[in-house]
């Protein structure tokens, strides 16, 4: 475990998290619905772009 500057703390702000909770929510509604039975799991297949460029800005919010 690290200890924090008051400076580095004032530069936290979570900027990671609301992007990287709708990367994993997008992931697992991506993930049921491609193996749903449905008709609609080939059409949920077009969801994974929009999926992974969420994921992909929430990783580079994080760096």
């Amino acid at each position: 475990m690290r200890e924090l500057t008051v400076e580095e703390m004032t530069q936290l702000d979570g900027e990671g998290f609301w992007s990287g909770l709708g990367c994993g929510l997008g992931l697992a509604g991506s993930a049921y619905a491609a193996l749903s039975p449905d008709p609609f799991s080939k059409i949920a297949l077009v969801t994974y772009g929009g999926t992974l460029a969420g994921c992909y800005s929430a990783f580079r919010a994080v760096l």
